[in-house]
């Protein structure tokens, strides 16, 4: 049964008290209707736990602004959520419509920088997060005494002579919740076995980023991308201030499954002035097997972004060279899973710092 304003509370309580359940919990359809993102469709989910986030079906249904109990999680860049239509695919054009928000999917094609790769010519982090959601649907309901929220769409990269690869989308969390989840099925409907990379790049921002901000993760290997990084490698799992000028650093680790074959990291933030706060991020071990973290202390870009994702940052043809590019085969189905649960107690946040660091 939800958990609302420190107590359960039964199905049958509720309805004793509100008229109508969207009092507490609602998926709100809207749209933008000025500047560059002018007719992009937003869904504002809020789950009366203290999580309210809006989902973007004209930007690969990722995820923009996210807030808890009034408390900004994601990092939001100066172009905004631009519409689709604005996209520049290629070279480093899709940093001109990199709005940052909690999740901006990439791929299916490519990942990491532009580039060439067998002929094709590919851009910087492909074009999944530009994708327009076909067949959105949102599922409100009952079930016994919980009261969930589901959102569904499907996204398709095609080309006639290229790749026919789909994405049916679904997030889910529930009334009284500070958990969402997605789970991505990602399918080859053509009929010649294509490249599959796919990164989910997750962008905290200030005030959860801070300098008294710490990563949590089970002991392994940090590796730095490029110099940069390994100049600032020592730090990697703490943060300093903004910077003008500040290189990004990029680290690439195995994170190790539990035994139900998830991997789980953390942000936490012990010393904010509200409250101390922890996002819990926790994905599928068989379907990303790295997790990219991307330090960008830079002012103005003050973001720590966490990356689960199938394959590294350099991009598709460096992918190939080093024997690790991913495929898919006609016909075939991938899955892949996030979960995302925000703690906000000193005991909960001690709980998941116990846990994630016994590994």
């Amino acid at each position: 049964m939800p958990r609302l304003f420190g107590s359960d509370v039964t199905r049958a309580e509720l309805r004793k008290r509100v008229g109508d359940v969207r009092q507490l919990c609602h998926v709100r359809s809207t749209e933008h209707s000025d500047g560059p993102e002018r007719g992009t469709r937003l869904l504002d989910v809020t789950t009366g736990g203290g999580l309210a986030f809006s989902l973007l079906p004209d930007r690969g249904l990722d995820v923009g602004d996210a807030r808890f109990e009034g408390i900004p999680l994601a990092w939001l860049s100066p172009t905004g959520p631009v519409h689709p239509g604005r996209f520049e695919p290629e070279g480093l054009g899709w940093l001109r419509g990199f709005h940052g928000g909690l999740l901006t999917s990439c791929g299916l094609s490519n990942v990491g920088g532009p580039g060439e790769d067998e002929g094709e010519t590919l851009g910087l982090h492909g074009r999944l997060s530009f994708s327009q959601a076909r067949n959105v649907c949102v599922n409100e309901g009952w079930d016994g005494d919980e009261y969930r929220m589901r959102v569904h769409g499907t996204l398709r990269e095609a080309a006639v002579f290229g790749p026919d690869l789909e994405v049916r989308r679904t997030w889910s969390t529930s009334l009284g919740s500070s958990q969402v989840a997605l789970d991505d099925v990602v399918s080859n409907l053509g009929h010649a076995t294509r490249p599959l990379m796919l990164l989910y790049h997750m962008n905290f921002g200030w005030p959860l980023v801070s300098e008294t901000t710490e990563l949590i993760a089970p002991p392994c290997e940090d590796v730095p991308r490029d110099d940069d990084a390994a100049n600032g490698a020592q730090r990697s799992r703490a943060f300093e201030g903004p910077t003008a000028g500040r290189p990004e650093e990029v680290f690439y680790r195995d994170i190790p499954a539990d035994d139900a074959g998830w991997s789980h990291v953390a942000l936490v933030n012990r010393e904010l002035p509200s409250r101390p706060l922890g996002v819990h991020l926790s994905f599928r071990k068989d379907g990303l097997p790295i997790l990219v973290q991307w330090k960008m202390m830079g002012a103005g870009l003050y973001v720590c972004g966490l990356e689960p994702s199938n394959c590294r940052v350099g991009g598709r043809a460096a992918e190939r060279e080093r024997g690790a590019l991913r495929s898919i085969e006609p016909g075939a189905s991938r899955t892949f899973a996030l979960r995302i649960r925000v703690v906000s107690s000193a005991a909960e946040i001690d709980s998941l710092v116990a846990t994630i660091a016994r590994g």
